[in-house]
């Protein structure tokens, strides 16, 4: 939406980290397409993460 011009980030330099969880039923803990799924997003938001250093 910021792209568009309908959302404005003002203050830029600050953000706020967000714990992300994939819950799931222990009954899909060996499913191959959870472990796809959330490897995925693993992958996907890997590049949002801040830098500490």
């Amino acid at each position: 939406m910021i792209e568009t011009g309908e959302l404005r980030h003002i203050l830029p330099e600050y953000w706020q980290t967000a714990n992300i969880w994939a819950v799931y039923p222990q009954r899909l803990a060996d499913s191959a397409k959870v472990r796809a799924c959330v490897e995925h997003l693993q992958h996907w938001f890997k590049p949002l993460l801040p830098v500490h250093g």
